[in-house]
Protein backbone atom coordinates (compact mmCIF):
# COMPACT_ATOMS: atom_id res chain seq x y z
CA UNK A 1 0.00 0.00 0.00
CA UNK A 2 1.58 3.53 -1.10
CA UNK A 3 -0.11 7.15 -0.04
CA UNK A 4 -0.76 9.55 -2.55
CA UNK A 5 -1.95 12.40 -0.91
CA UNK A 6 -4.38 12.72 2.44
CA UNK A 7 -7.07 11.93 -0.38
CA UNK A 8 -5.55 9.05 -2.00
CA UNK A 9 -3.83 5.43 -1.76
CA UNK A 10 -2.98 2.63 -4.12
CA UNK A 11 -2.51 -0.89 -3.99
CA UNK A 12 -0.80 -3.79 -5.81
CA UNK A 13 -2.09 -7.18 -5.58
CA UNK A 14 -1.04 -10.46 -5.61
CA UNK A 15 -3.37 -11.19 -8.78
CA UNK A 16 -1.04 -8.54 -11.04
CA UNK A 17 -3.85 -5.53 -10.54
CA UNK A 18 -3.05 -1.80 -9.34
CA UNK A 19 -6.41 -0.11 -7.51
CA UNK A 20 -6.53 2.91 -5.88
CA UNK A 21 -9.08 4.63 -3.81
CA UNK A 22 -10.35 8.09 -3.03
CA UNK A 23 -11.35 8.64 0.37
CA UNK A 24 -13.83 11.39 1.73
CA UNK A 25 -13.53 12.95 4.69
CA UNK A 26 -17.01 13.80 5.07
CA UNK A 27 -18.60 10.17 4.78
CA UNK A 28 -15.48 8.82 6.19
CA UNK A 29 -15.60 6.30 2.80
CA UNK A 30 -13.26 4.77 0.24
CA UNK A 31 -14.39 4.72 -3.34
CA UNK A 32 -13.15 3.11 -6.03
CA UNK A 33 -10.77 5.34 -8.55
CA UNK A 34 -9.33 3.51 -10.92
CA UNK A 35 -7.75 -0.06 -11.71
CA UNK A 36 -5.79 -1.25 -13.85
CA UNK A 37 -3.78 -5.05 -14.77
CA UNK A 38 -0.28 -3.49 -14.81
CA UNK A 39 1.55 -6.58 -14.89
CA UNK A 40 1.50 -10.93 -15.56
CA UNK A 41 2.69 -11.66 -12.50
CA UNK A 42 2.23 -10.40 -8.75
CA UNK A 43 3.50 -6.63 -7.57
CA UNK A 44 6.17 -6.34 -5.99
CA UNK A 45 6.97 -3.15 -5.37
CA UNK A 46 4.77 1.01 -5.79
CA UNK A 47 6.33 4.28 -5.81
CA UNK A 48 4.68 7.86 -5.72
CA UNK A 49 6.74 11.51 -6.59
CA UNK A 50 4.80 14.20 -7.54
CA UNK A 51 2.22 13.26 -10.58
CA UNK A 52 3.75 9.65 -11.53
CA UNK A 53 3.25 6.51 -10.11
CA UNK A 54 5.43 3.61 -10.56
CA UNK A 55 4.66 -0.64 -10.46
CA UNK A 56 7.48 -3.30 -10.46
CA UNK A 57 6.32 -6.69 -11.18
CA UNK A 58 7.29 -10.03 -10.93
CA UNK A 59 7.00 -9.84 -14.65
CA UNK A 60 10.63 -7.69 -14.44
CA UNK A 61 8.70 -4.95 -15.77
CA UNK A 62 8.09 -1.34 -14.35
CA UNK A 63 5.50 1.15 -15.58
CA UNK A 64 4.93 4.32 -15.22
CA UNK A 65 1.42 6.10 -14.71
CA UNK A 66 0.44 9.49 -14.55
CA UNK A 67 -1.83 10.43 -11.25
CA UNK A 68 -3.39 13.29 -13.04
CA UNK A 69 -5.23 11.10 -15.79
CA UNK A 70 -4.78 7.55 -14.06
CA UNK A 71 -3.02 6.55 -17.22
CA UNK A 72 -0.23 4.37 -18.14
CA UNK A 73 2.32 5.83 -20.43
CA UNK A 74 5.32 4.49 -19.94
CA UNK A 75 7.88 1.41 -19.05
CA UNK A 76 11.45 1.32 -17.45
CA UNK A 77 13.85 -1.13 -18.87
CA UNK A 78 17.50 0.06 -16.54
CA UNK A 79 17.47 -3.22 -14.59
CA UNK A 80 18.61 -6.70 -15.77
CA UNK A 81 16.06 -8.27 -12.90
CA UNK A 82 13.24 -8.55 -10.35
CA UNK A 83 12.87 -4.88 -9.11
CA UNK A 84 11.84 -5.41 -5.46
CA UNK A 85 11.87 -2.20 -3.79
CA UNK A 86 11.54 1.74 -5.35
CA UNK A 87 11.79 4.65 -3.48
CA UNK A 88 11.31 8.95 -5.04
CA UNK A 89 13.50 11.46 -3.72
CA UNK A 90 12.25 14.57 -3.33
CA UNK A 91 10.10 14.01 -6.35
CA UNK A 92 13.49 14.69 -8.71
CA UNK A 93 15.09 11.03 -8.37
CA UNK A 94 13.99 7.45 -8.54
CA UNK A 95 16.05 4.63 -6.59
CA UNK A 96 15.32 1.41 -7.37
CA UNK A 97 16.47 -1.98 -5.73
CA UNK A 98 17.28 -4.78 -8.00
CA UNK A 99 17.90 -8.62 -8.05
CA UNK A 100 20.56 -8.03 -10.28
CA UNK A 101 22.85 -6.66 -7.12
CA UNK A 102 22.90 -3.04 -8.13
CA UNK A 103 20.67 -0.01 -7.20
CA UNK A 104 19.68 2.27 -9.88
CA UNK A 105 18.86 6.51 -9.68
CA UNK A 106 17.44 7.96 -11.90
CA UNK A 107 16.20 11.11 -13.32
CA UNK A 108 12.35 11.52 -12.64
CA UNK A 109 10.80 13.16 -15.24
CA UNK A 110 13.40 12.12 -18.21
CA UNK A 111 13.93 8.13 -16.53
CA UNK A 112 17.29 9.01 -17.27
CA UNK A 113 19.63 6.41 -15.67
CA UNK A 114 22.05 8.76 -13.25
CA UNK A 115 23.63 6.45 -11.16
CA UNK A 116 24.76 2.42 -10.97
CA UNK A 117 25.48 1.80 -7.08
CA UNK A 118 26.69 -1.47 -7.05
CA UNK A 119 28.09 -2.79 -3.41
CA UNK A 120 25.96 -6.33 -2.90
CA UNK A 121 27.14 -9.57 -3.37
CA UNK A 122 23.12 -10.58 -3.92
CA UNK A 123 19.89 -9.43 -5.11
CA UNK A 124 19.33 -5.82 -3.43
CA UNK A 125 15.41 -6.03 -1.47
CA UNK A 126 14.98 -2.41 -0.10
CA UNK A 127 16.41 1.01 -0.05
CA UNK A 128 16.17 4.31 2.37
CA UNK A 129 17.00 7.74 1.22
CA UNK A 130 18.01 10.05 4.29
CA UNK A 131 15.76 13.49 4.59
CA UNK A 132 18.72 15.37 3.75
CA UNK A 133 19.30 13.24 0.79
CA UNK A 134 23.08 12.83 1.24
CA UNK A 135 22.64 9.33 2.65
CA UNK A 136 21.40 6.44 1.50
CA UNK A 137 20.62 2.62 2.99
CA UNK A 138 20.42 -0.45 1.59
CA UNK A 139 19.82 -3.88 2.47
CA UNK A 140 20.44 -7.29 0.66
CA UNK A 141 20.01 -11.34 0.84
CA UNK A 142 23.62 -11.09 1.62
CA UNK A 143 22.66 -9.71 4.96
CA UNK A 144 24.58 -6.78 4.32
CA UNK A 145 22.86 -3.55 5.02
CA UNK A 146 25.15 -0.79 3.09
CA UNK A 147 25.40 3.28 4.17
CA UNK A 148 25.73 4.66 0.66
CA UNK A 149 27.46 8.70 0.67
CA UNK A 150 24.77 10.07 -2.25
CA UNK A 151 27.45 12.79 -2.57
CA UNK A 152 30.14 11.27 -3.38
CA UNK A 153 28.40 7.95 -5.29
CA UNK A 154 30.26 5.58 -3.57
CA UNK A 155 29.82 3.44 -0.35
CA UNK A 156 30.57 4.34 2.95
CA UNK A 157 30.18 2.30 5.61
CA UNK A 158 28.83 -1.90 5.30
CA UNK A 159 27.37 -3.85 8.63
CA UNK A 160 27.53 -7.22 8.23
CA UNK A 161 24.06 -8.26 9.54
CA UNK A 162 23.23 -11.69 12.02
CA UNK A 163 20.48 -12.67 9.54
CA UNK A 164 18.47 -11.68 6.45
CA UNK A 165 16.42 -8.24 6.69
CA UNK A 166 13.22 -7.87 5.33
CA UNK A 167 12.69 -3.50 5.45
CA UNK A 168 15.07 -0.51 5.83
CA UNK A 169 13.87 2.77 7.17
CA UNK A 170 15.32 6.43 8.27
CA UNK A 171 13.01 8.20 10.77
CA UNK A 172 11.66 11.44 9.87
CA UNK A 173 14.18 13.36 11.44
CA UNK A 174 17.14 11.13 10.00
CA UNK A 175 18.88 10.48 13.72
CA UNK A 176 17.91 7.03 13.08
CA UNK A 177 17.60 4.24 11.42
CA UNK A 178 14.94 0.86 11.70
CA UNK A 179 16.17 -2.80 10.25
CA UNK A 180 13.10 -4.93 10.22
CA UNK A 181 13.70 -8.85 10.26
CA UNK A 182 11.18 -12.04 10.55
CA UNK A 183 10.78 -11.42 14.05
CA UNK A 184 11.98 -8.17 15.55
CA UNK A 185 12.99 -4.52 14.32
CA UNK A 186 16.30 -3.28 15.18
CA UNK A 187 16.62 0.93 15.91
CA UNK A 188 19.89 2.29 15.04
CA UNK A 189 21.28 5.39 16.64
CA UNK A 190 23.10 7.40 13.45
CA UNK A 191 25.55 9.20 15.89
CA UNK A 192 27.21 5.63 17.04
CA UNK A 193 25.44 2.89 14.61
CA UNK A 194 24.98 0.92 17.44
CA UNK A 195 21.38 -0.72 18.10
CA UNK A 196 19.54 1.58 20.76
CA UNK A 197 16.16 -0.88 20.68
CA UNK A 198 15.55 -4.37 19.55
CA UNK A 199 11.47 -4.85 19.20
CA UNK A 200 10.08 -8.27 19.16
CA UNK A 201 7.37 -8.57 16.39
CA UNK A 202 4.67 -11.90 16.27
CA UNK A 203 5.13 -11.85 12.29
CA UNK A 204 7.18 -10.67 9.32
CA UNK A 205 8.00 -6.88 10.46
Amino acid sequence: MDWIDEYNFIVGTYESFIIGYKFNHETREFTLAFTDEAHSGSVRALATGGKYLLSSGSDENIKIYNLRNNKEFGSLHHSEGLVRSMVFFDSRYLFTASDDHNLYVLKTGSWKLEKTLFKHQSPVTDVSIHPSGKLALSIGDDQKLVTWNLIKGRSAYITNLRERPDLVKWSPKGDHYFVGFCKHIDIYSVETTEILYSLQVSGRS
